[in-house]
């Protein structure tokens, strides 16, 4: 909290949560972004064009235009596999001095599996379904730039994505059928965060 404090900048890669666990610290660091706790489920998607070799927990979220994906926007895009969603709590942000940028959301067609058991590729009753946000840039003002008392401003930048095997290739190269994660854009992805949060 005091690196945050000072100005800090954070790059959060969460994995999805299969048990119920406390993560108190975790959270503490978390809510002062104004973000929730991550809930126990994974992110699955009905929309055969966001997913690969037709495989519902493979996504490819929709990339919204940001410094950090610029360079990415138009392109294949990124492959999330098993991701979470990063619950955002917007009622807060205006009392914690925070903006919200959103950089990758799961299609409307999506669905938020909290029922490992259930291998039914569609919604069970109770599942949330739309729209999830899947990365997001948190930008928290520390202290307003104050020119008469000779203070500049100070900024935190939080930028976190609710999955953390995307930087990686062991997961996805294992198996050919995923051939199309070659022409994925998850490498340039985090670059592109690290690149623009240290400066």
């Amino acid at each position: 909290l005091d690196y945050i404090n000072r100005g800090g900048n954070i790059l959060w890669l969460n994995a999805a949560i299969a048990t119920e666990v406390d993560f108190p610290n975790v959270n503490k660091v978390l809510e002062t972004y104004g973000i929730k706790p991550f809930e126990v489920g994974i992110i699955r998607e009905t929309d055969t064009s966001k997913m690969v070799s037709e495989q519902p927990d493979l996504i490819m979220p929709e990339i919204q235009y940001s410094d950090i994906t610029k360079d990415i926007y138009n392109t294949t895009g990124v492959i999330f596999v098993n991701a979470t969603k990063i619950n955002v709590d917007t009622d807060k942000l205006d009392e914690l001095n925070v903006e919200e940028n959103d950089l990758l959301l799961a299609s409307e067609g999506s669905y938020f599996r909290t029922d490992f058991n259930n291998q039914q590729n569609a919604a069970a009753d109770g599942e949330e379904t739309g729209t999830f946000v899947v990365g997001a840039e948190m930008v928290k003002t520390i202290q307003e730039a104050d020119e008469e008392a000779g203070t500049e401003e100070i900024e935190s930048k939080l930028v976190i994505f609710g999955e953390n095997y995307f930087i990686s290739d062991y997961q996805l190269s294992q198996n050919s059928q995923y051939g199309a994660i070659q022409l994925a854009y998850n490498k340039d992805l985090v670059l592109n965060s690290i690149a623009y949060l240290t400066d």
